[in-house]
């Protein structure tokens, strides 16, 4: 109601200056002098104090982004900062924010504009092919015809961004997830006691995954493989192993129960059904795997498969290292 109001009250001045061709240049509005009245009547304003209040609210973001600097030494709040995630979500929009002012930069749109390409674009890579909703068309239109007020909306904004500049905010960083999973490997000790987290961990089976593939990139340093083929190039660095090894990290492990089943690193679980193959990502790292290797895993699915069909258990076997039961 207030986007149609502004576009009525303004349809209406440029017809008193006899700007006709200027009127019908903006969008349709549906607004008339009596919806205005019926809305004044229930007392509907007009007019709100939002900058003001979204100026007082970035402020004080501002502030504790401040704090959390003076503690940590740098700006980079990340997204699962769990003791204040609003600055944390407030952090990733100001990144986003920044690189929309620099596209509009490089396009000429204003931000009424560029928010209704990128709606667009995005139904698009859905297969979506639909009109544009008509309120943002109208927003789009309109502030193409108010290039001043589009220019206050971008000073603001880029004022904003000078001002994370200089206190040493980094706009476009690369994600650390190593140490983000690292992160998560403490607090799963915390709660367990241990870092065993098997593969097939229930909560967060991507979790389970990066454990075992640090075991096997621990695997690869050992051997040091040097016959130029990627794949058999460890990740793992002597800072990595340095920090996993400060925490008790186990480089081999038995099989353990934790996270929903049991399981060991062969993916082979403790009841009498037979396991199913290994997932398609681990296919990189079997392939690596010599044939004795090959032998020993498929002598043990054979085990495995023969005590399923007597409805007995799998007997105790030799625990392999983890490097070989890879």
């Amino acid at each position: 109601m207030r986007e149609q109001y502004k576009i009525f009250c303004k349809k209406t001045k440029l017809e008193q200056e006899g700007d006709d061709a200027g009127a019908k240049r903006l969008p349709k509005c549906p607004m008339t002098a009596e919806r205005i009245r019926l809305l004044e009547e229930v007392g509907f304003e007009w007019t709100t104090n939002r900058e003001g209040g979204f100026d007082d609210a970035w402020n004080r973001r501002l502030a504790e982004l401040k704090l959390y600097q003076q503690a940590n030494g740098n700006c980079d709040v990340p997204h699962s900062h769990k003791e204040n995630p609003q600055l944390a979500e407030w952090v990733h929009r100001q990144r986003c924010t920044y690189v929309s002012m620099q596209e509009r930069e490089k396009t000429g749109e204003t931000i009424a504009e560029q928010r209704l390409r990128v709606h667009l674009d995005g139904l698009a890579k859905k297969g979506k092919e639909a009109p544009p909703p008509p309120a943002a068309a109208a927003a789009a239109a309109a502030s193409r015809n108010d290039l001043a007020k589009e220019k206050v909306a971008e000073e603001t904004i880029r004022i904003r961004m000078d001002i994370l500049e200089e206190i040493g905010f980094q706009f476009q960083v690369k994600r650390n997830t190593w140490m983000e999973r690292l992160q998560q490997l403490k607090e799963y000790k915390a709660e367990h006691g241990d870092c065993n987290v098997p593969i097939t961990y229930v909560t967060n089976s991507s979790f389970g995954r990066w454990v075992h593939t640090q075991r096997h990139q621990e695997k690869l340093r050992r051997e040091q493989r040097n016959d130029g083929k990627k794949s058999s190039k460890s990740a793992m660095t002597d800072e990595r192993f340095a920090l996993l090894d400060a925490i008790g990290f186990s480089w081999e492990v038995r099989s353990t129960t934790k996270g929903g089943g049991a399981s060991s690193s062969m993916g082979f679980t403790a009841s009498t059904d037979v396991p199913p193959p290994p997932p398609a990502e681990y296919a990189e790292y079997i392939g690596n795997a010599t044939t004795a290797e090959h032998e020993a895993v498929a002598a043990a699915a054979a085990a495995a498969a023969a005590a399923a069909a007597e409805g007995g258990h799998l007997p105790e076997q030799e625990e392999l290292p983890v490097a070989e039961q890879v």
